[in-house]
């Protein structure tokens, strides 16, 4: 049997223990070069002595130039590296990257050369496809086993006019759900797009109108999505929003189905921002043409969940109340709902507000479930200045537990029991502290960073 290729830089009693490793586990393959430096490393990759490459970021500056020659020379990376470098090597794309133990990490069972070895044969051998019939949820240690292969979930936020605050919920719980599987976050808001402002993200092209359109011609593959993609974290993906007002007509209601659709098989979360209000239907001369609303309506046919998104004021309350029994009575979707109430605060709901809020709403819509978000500007503030959500910019910040009421109300709503949230001040679990990492596209924040500290201009 042929071997593969592989070159390494790191410490040379771990290579030794990885060259000794690989003919006890009979393994493919074989350490061609134990280089010393990038230049070594360049230079085996491009003479293609090699397939992948692993190396310690600790011993050489890997860059993103130094990235994009690799990937010329078609050699994959796996990346050892500290815990504090996760974010800055994911920032890079297109590497492997295995942490380092690290004391505020659970201790890994086996040993560094082990790991390594099990990543490399992952990326170079990945395992079959699991049975898509077989789809597991554990109850009993509460939490929940998902396998990839199930259909991803379609949900829609939603709510009257007012800036109710869906689109900053849409980014704090899809930060908070990809600890349960991929998530993809869609800004097909046909009014007033806010997701890549909201991330730092410079709007240059549409994601949204280019898959769009090559759902409309029928030329939606993984590569040709891949293209129209902006990854914005650890597992999770952005399709950003218009880049003009009058660019609607090339968001239309089919073209973004089918989108929905096909973005299923490959996400487990899809999270969809749309456009406050709706089409009347008593105006004769709205349904004659394209609608603004036309990609709200292609969302609502896929939706398996609509969180409907309202202020938690008096003027607040009666626009979500009169839009969702407008929207109901119209039929517009017909699938769950789940109704989030923010900004809940002493000053307008007294003392016991999330009690007054909850007694309003179970004799106006005792239909629907409801969960409540607190009051939280100085928090959302910060996260916005940075570009990421708050759990990044703020950790300690109270209203996370919201965020993850509202979360585990998702969850339940499609039979999952939620995992136990992560206690602050507590250890990590392996695992765990990747999926708390999220990109800033504008720097990386630390918690005394001066940007953190700035507060956004009137």
């Amino acid at each position: 049997m042929s071997s593969i290729g592989i070159a390494t830089c790191l410490d040379p009693d771990l290579e030794a223990e990885i060259i000794r490793e690989i003919p006890a586990r009979d393994l493919p393959l074989k350490v061609v070069r134990r280089c010393r430096d990038l230049t070594e490393i360049l230079a085996t990759a491009q003479a293609k002595l090699v397939e992948l490459v692993v190396l310690d970021t600790e011993m050489i500056e890997l860059d993103g130039e130094a990235r994009t020659q690799l990937g010329r020379a078609g050699a994959t990376v796996v990346a050892f590296a500290p815990f504090d470098d996760l974010e800055y090597l994911c920032h890079l794309g297109g590497i492997s990257v295995l942490t380092k133990p690290d004391p505020r990490l659970d201790e890994f069972e086996d040993s560094d050369a082990t790991r390594i070895l099990n990543q490399v044969m992952t990326l170079l051998m990945p395992p079959p496809p699991p049975d898509p019939r077989q789809i597991q949820v554990s109850t009993s240690t509460g939490n929940s086993e998902l396998d990839v292969s199930e259909t991803g979930k379609v949900i829609a936020f939603w709510g009257a006019a007012g800036s109710p605050g869906k689109s900053t919920l849409l980014v704090n719980v899809a930060a908070s759900l990809r600890a349960y599987g991929r998530v993809l976050m869609v800004d097909a808001d046909t009014v007033e797009p806010a997701l890549s402002q909201m991330l730092g993200i410079p709007l240059e092209t549409s994601g949204l109108v280019a898959a769009c359109r090559l759902a409309e011609q029928g030329r939606l593959n993984a590569a040709s999505f891949e293209t129209t993609l902006t990854s914005v974290g650890l597992e999770v993906d952005l399709l950003t929003g218009m880049t003009k007002a009058d660019r609607w007509r090339e968001v239309g209601e089919k073209p973004l189905a089918t989108l929905l659709d096909w973005a299923r098989e490959t996400y487990r979360w899809i999270l969809v921002d749309l456009a406050s209000g709706a089409d009347d239907p008593e105006d004769f001369f709205a349904t004659m043409g394209p609608s603004r609303f036309g990609a709200q309506r292609g969302a609502f046919s896929e939706t398996d969940l609509l969180v409907e998104v309202g202020l938690a004021d008096p003027v607040g309350l009666r626009r979500l109340i009169v839009n969702h029994e407008r929207a109901a009575a119209r039929g517009l979707w017909t699938c769950p709902q789940l109704v989030v109430v923010n900004r809940g605060r002493e000053s307008v709901g007294g003392s016991q507000w999330s009690r007054s809020l909850r007694q309003i709403l179970s004799q106006e819509l005792p239909e629907v479930k409801v969960a409540l978000v607190r009051e939280a500007r100085e928090e959302i503030d910060r996260a916005l200045v940075a570009g990421c959500d708050v759990a990044t910019s703020n950790p300690e910040a109270a209203v996370l537990e919201d965020f993850t009421s509202v979360q585990n109300e998702i969850l339940r709503v499609f039979g999952m029991v939620p995992s136990r949230s992560v206690s602050r001040g507590r250890k990590l679990p392996k695992g765990e502290g990747q999926a708390m990492i999220w990109r800033s596209w504008k720097e990386h924040f630390s918690a005394d960073s001066p940007a953190l500290q700035a507060q956004p201009a009137d």
